[in-house]
C-alpha cells in the first residue's frame, strides 16, 4: 500500500532519487505501525536493527544518493541503504522537526502531506523534497542532505557530564560530547534529555560539531539522569564515560 503512494503516486525523477520511493515506503510502514497500531516497541526495535546493519557496512557501501549503483559491490546493499537508510533519514527529519516540549509533530506531518499533494502524479527529485522540507522548517537543509543522502558517515557520540549545586537549590550542568567516525565539519543537532531530581524532564538540542562539543546549563534542580539521543533521533552509536 505504501508503494502505491511513494513510487506510483509520486515517482522518483532519476535513479539517484529512488530512496524517495523505497525509503519512504519502508518508513510509511513503520509510521503506520507506531501511530495506528500503537506499537512503539516494534517501531524502535526495527529502527535499531536497521541502524546496526547500516553502520556495519558504512565503510564499504556507497551513499544512498547513487541509487541502484549502491548494490554493485554487494547486492544486499541496495535494500539496506536505499530502503532502510532511506527510512532512517525520514525518521531523523521527523525528530528534527519534533517539538520536544509538547511532542507535537505537525511540522513533519504537513511536510509529508505537502510533498505528496504537490507532486502527486508527477516526478520528484531529492532536491524537490529538500525544498519542501526547507519550506516547512524555514531552514537551509543542504548540510543534512549532503551528510545523509550523499554521504556514508554515521557518528559515534561519547558523552560525559558533571553537575554542581548553585544557590537556591539550583544546579549547574556541564556536559561534553566527543564525536568520532565522521568528517570534521559533520554537524547534527542531537537531543539531550535531562531528568531532574523532582521528576521533571526537559530536552535541549546540542549542536554537535567537530571532535568535541561542550556546553553548560543552569537547571532548576539537580540532574539525576541524562540521555543523549532519545527516541533514536540520530543514526549514531551512543557511549558514555566519566567526567574528566
Amino acid at each position: 500500500m505504501a508503494h502505491q503512494w511513494w513510487g506510483i503516486g509520486v515517482q522518483p525523477t532519476a535513479d539517484r532519487d529512488r530512496w524517495l520511493s523505497e525509503g519512504f515506503s519502508d518508513f510509511a510502514g513503520l509510521w503506520y505501525m507506531q501511530v495506528i497500531l500503537r506499537d512503539n516497541e516494534k517501531y524502535f526495535k526495527q529502527l535499531d536493527e536497521w541502524r546496526k546493519s547500516i553502520r556495519a557496512v558504512r565503510k564499504d557501501a556507497g551513499p544512498m544518493g547513487i541509487g541502484t549503483r549502491v548494490g554493485e559491490v554487494d547486492g544486499d546493499y541496495y535494500s539496506l541503504i536505499v530502503y532502510k537508510k532511506g527510512a532512517w533519514v525520514l525518521h531523523m527529519l521527523r525528530n528534527l522537526m519534533l517539538n520536544f516540549r509538547t511532542m507535537n509533530e505537525d511540522v513533519f506531518t504537513e511536510t509529508m502531506r505537502d510533498f505528496y499533494q504537490t507532486y502527486r502524479g508527477r516526478r520528484a527529485s531529492t532536491a524537490d523534497f529538500q525544498g519542501v522540507v526547507e519550506k516547512h522548517t524555514g531552514l537551509g537543509m543542504d548540510w543534512f542532505f549532503r551528510q545523509w543522502v550523499d554521504g556514508t558517515a554515521s557518528p559515534t557520540y561519547t558523552m560525559s557530564w558533571h553537575a554542581e549545586p548553585t544557590a537556591g537549590g539550583k544546579s549547574r550542568l556541564r556536559f561534553r560530547v566527543r564525536q568520532e567516525g565522521v568528517p570534521e565539519d559533520f554537524i547534527m543537532p542531537v537531543p539531550l534529555q535531562i531528568e531532574l531530581a523532582d521528576g521533571a524532564r526537559l530536552v535541549v538540542r546540542v549542536h554537535v560539531k567537530g571532535t568535541v562539543t561542550e556546553g553548560e546549563l543552569e537547571l532548576p534542580s539537580e540532574p539525576k539522569l541524562l540521555e543523549l539521543n532519545p527516541l533514536q533521533s540520530v543514526l549514531a552509536e551512543i557511549k558514555t564515560e566519566g567526567w574528566k
